[in-house]
């Protein structure tokens, strides 16, 4: 039985398939390109790459205890007291202008290092929520053991 040649005996449905199949193709390869190219950020945040791992394996059925990541030691330090003493000259007494633009100063401050201090509590605050998360799935899968 000989093949057949391009235009003989090559029904339209099959062409249809074929194309379908190389477009298949080419959209998996364009997939595959940019996984990629996100590939070095993925490998430096090494965090994604167990949580995959973790995902990857509890989907293939397999019971995995997520990784208890700690918050970062930094996160944990005390933070220091904000400076925020006037440095400008003032004369003596002080001029009601020269109160006031010590007085703003100071609060614009006082603003920044609660707006900074607020910011670290809130991640610090995001780290032991995961770390507490993870802590009660690895105890469910220990106890499903």
């Amino acid at each position: 039985m000989s093949k057949p040649v391009a235009g003989e005996g090559v029904t339209r449905s099959a062409v249809v398939q074929k194309s379908r199949a190389v477009r298949l193709t080419l959209i998996v390869a364009a997939c595959c390109m940019v996984g990629l190219a996100c590939a070095p950020r993925a490998i430096a945040d090494e965090t994604l790459i167990k949580k995959k791992f973790t995902h990857h394996a509890a989907v293939r059925g397999k019971a995995v205890a997520p990784v208890i990541t700690e918050p970062d030691p930094a996160m944990l330090e005390p933070a220091a007291a904000p400076d925020c003493a006037f440095g400008g000259t003032m004369s003596n007494p002080a001029t009601v202008e020269q109160t006031r633009a010590k007085l703003d100063y100071e609060a614009q401050c006082y603003r920044q290092a609660e707006a900074i201090v607020r910011e670290r509590l809130g991640q610090l605050q995001d780290a032991a929520k995961k770390m507490i998360r993870a802590i009660r799935q690895r105890n469910l899968v220990i106890s499903s053991r």
